[in-house]
């Protein structure tokens, strides 16, 4: 039961091409647990513990910097590593921001275990009806948009007669203002534009293939509903 739930959205496209479920906890010892290591993590909170005895606070370190932490967060941190430590590392991903923990998914037992003993900010689950399109570099949508693709740019420098070509073709592709003034400037990665049909992106494969990082293609869930 979802009892500690306090926002559920729906996953509409997989995380890291690979997870259906993404669970947010907010907790500011949540560095404590980056890349996995537990037992790092188990090393901080015994020292965290030993401050909390000796002194009645409790501190730990935040890069060079020492930082009080409440006793809820304290609490909940010692209750995550037990959580933690009882999964297998392949069943879940850790992507940590801050005092923000994602947690990305397959496995049932792995949102089960954190949700009825932990506070969850948010919970992505995809829709059980559409699920069976819900597949890799697949982009679910509410509405048909008009264009089948989403390609996102890499790292490479963008040659300039792209930006030209996109100016001249805008009943093709659709881009944001953040993006094209990036490709203009010949770096936008991590940006992305949209592509009308495949017959365009094979075109501008052959012009910019080399600075594609991902193409995904879009999906009208109001298709699916015919």
């Amino acid at each position: 039961m979802l009892g500690k739930l306090l926002l559920n959205y729906e996953t509409k496209s997989l995380f890291y091409n690979q997870y259906l479920y993404k669970l947010v906890i907010k907790n500011h010892c949540s560095h404590l647990f980056r890349d996995k290591n537990l037992n790092h993590a188990r090393i901080n909170l015994d020292r965290m513990q030993s401050s909390l005895d000796e002194n009645n606070v409790i501190l730990t370190m935040y890069g060079i910097r020492e930082k009080f932490i409440s006793y809820d967060d304290f609490r909940n941190a010692k209750t995550m590593l037990n959580v933690f430590s009882s999964f297998d590392p392949d069943e879940y991903k850790l992507r940590i921001e801050n005092s923000t923990m994602n947690v990305y998914t397959n496995s049932n037992s792995v949102i089960t275990n954190l949700v009825s003993r932990l506070t969850i900010k948010e919970y992505w689950q995809p829709n059980p009806k559409n699920l069976s399109k819900l597949d890799k570099n697949v982009i679910l949508v509410d509405t048909d948009t008009g264009f089948d693709y989403r390609v996102t740019f890499n790292h490479r420098s963008i040659d300039y007669s792209f930006y030209n070509w996109v100016l001249n073709n805008k009943d093709k592709v659709k881009i944001g203002r953040i993006a094209l003034e990036a490709v203009e400037q010949g770096g936008a990665c991590g940006l992305y534009f949209y592509v009308r049909d495949e017959k365009i992106l094979q075109l501008i494969s052959l012009l910019i293939g080399h600075n594609f990082q991902s193409v995904q293609r879009i999906v009208s869930t109001q298709d699916l509903d015919k």
